[in-house]
């Protein structure tokens, strides 16, 4: 009776199982060699535990409990590491759009454009590059129609609406040559707008938005589809926005955080975010010797809290002065630029937080002895050696952290047994000797 189950058993195939760990032909030429090797891995595996669900058969009542369902357990993993595998290459969702580049990436090979271009670009005889070149610069001379170049670019708005081939190479691509390249480069573009930027906006769950290293970038419209929306990052790209854009984000964006190397980079709409509760900056804000910041007000900020600045000032800026009275947590970060005038900190009378880190201070600022409602104090990597006006802090009731850490403090004053409210103090990494 076991022999003959195990006949019938043989007579599937293995064949019939290839329909899980196989992909559509297309799909192979975005494979490398591991997702390879775990094919074939998952075959092997199958196979092992068909056989091992035969023999399990045949030999029931002699198995252990363990070996009698382990062949069973092998085959079930394996099921399930080729269905997560396929997962992305079945799902209607990403599988469309997977064809749809691997269909425009044949093309590309196909194309005899792109073979004789990339002969072009390779300069492979330096002689006919030359001679290039030549007609090419006699050629602009003469020309006077709206052919232009292919320009590179990293922003998706910055390709061009057009594109005609260059008639230095007419010699060697033919008008219906330079039609299907044209063509290609159409796909190719409508398949960016498609999957850089409308997929992004119909993730409605999105929370954060991280821009980075974008020249020339638009805020669509369709941003406003981002109902979650409460976080833009933007590092190092020059923005403009859609004025519907701009309304959605006006009332929904509550943290904004801008990294650039240029001021230019800094958004003019920015200062309009009526309910932008946080706001980090970091960058140059002074272009001359002075230090004058070139920050614009900050008045319109209404809702602002949270204010971080990572730049080179040499004192606050007036812009952060607008929104003292409902300022909670301010940081200044500098590089090294020693920041003075600090008499503004009087009027930041909510202040809870406050963080003035690498300012080469050489002093407690005596203004913050005015904020009452202060409960930590950081500053980190000054230049501070005494402190013997640590007293006065006995004034703020509701200090409980101050760290004087990254100093070259050294010693500690006994009155600062007098601070009785405070739950944490740091003096690490200062000069401190023991006495």
């Amino acid at each position: 009776m076991g022999e003959e189950q195990y006949r019938n058993i043989n007579m599937i195939p293995v064949t019939e199982f290839r329909q899980f760990s196989e992909q559509q032909p297309a799909f192979r030429v975005l494979k490398p060699w591991w997702d390879v090797f775990t094919d074939y891995l998952s075959v092997a595996m199958l196979m092992i535990g068909v056989f091992g669900c035969t023999l399990q058969m045949c030999y029931e009542r002699a198995l252990h409990w363990y070996a009698k369902y382990f062949p069973y357990l092998v085959l079930i993993h394996t099921l399930v590491f080729m269905l997560c595998s396929n997962f992305w290459f079945k799902f209607p969702g990403s599988s469309s759009k997977i064809e749809h580049f691997i269909s425009i990436l044949g093309k590309c090979f196909d194309s005899p454009w792109t073979t004789r271009a990339l002969s072009e670009v390779s300069g492979e005889d330096s002689e006919e590059k030359d001679s290039r070149k030549n007609n090419m610069s006699r050629s602009n001379t003469t020309q006077s129609g709206p052919e232009g170049s292919l320009v590179n670019s990293q922003s998706l708005k910055s390709i061009p609406e057009k594109f005609v081939v260059d008639k230095s190479t007419a010699g060697a691509l033919d008008k219906k040559e330079g039609e299907q390249a044209k063509a290609l480069f159409e796909k190719v573009k409508k398949f960016r707008l498609h999957v850089e930027e409308d997929t992004v906006f119909e993730i409605t769950e999105l929370q954060s938005l991280k821009l980075e290293i974008i020249k020339n970038v638009m805020i669509p419209a369709t941003i406003a589809q981002l109902d979650n929306l409460q976080e833009l990052s933007l590092h190092q790209c020059s923005v403009k926005i859609h004025s519907a854009a701009l309304s959605f984000l006006k009332e929904n964006l509550k943290v904004l955080s801008v990294k650039f190397d240029d001021m230019r980079e800094l958004p003019p709409w920015m200062y309009g975010l009526r309910n932008l509760e946080e706001l980090y900056l970091v960058g140059s804000l002074s272009h001359d010797i002075s230090r004058n910041v070139t920050l614009e007000s900050l008045r319109d900020l209404k809702s602002l809290k949270i204010l971080s600045i990572k730049s080179n000032v040499s004192k606050i800026p007036q812009a952060v002065v607008d929104v003292s009275s409902h300022l909670q947590k301010m940081c200044i970060h500098n590089d090294g630029t020693k920041l003075v005038m600090l008499n503004n900190l009087k009027k930041m009378t909510n202040l809870t937080e406050l963080e003035l880190v690498h300012c080469d201070l050489e002093r407690i600022p005596h203004a913050v002895f005015s904020l009452l409602s202060l409960q930590e104090l950081d500053l980190k990597e000054n230049n501070l050696k005494s402190i013997e006006e640590i007293v006065s802090f006995q004034h703020l009731r509701k200090l409980t952290v101050l760290k004087l850490w990254h100093n070259s403090i050294t010693y500690i004053p006994e009155h600062i047994k007098k601070l009785t409210s405070l739950e944490r103090l740091s003096f690490s990494h200062n000069k401190i000797e023991n006495s």
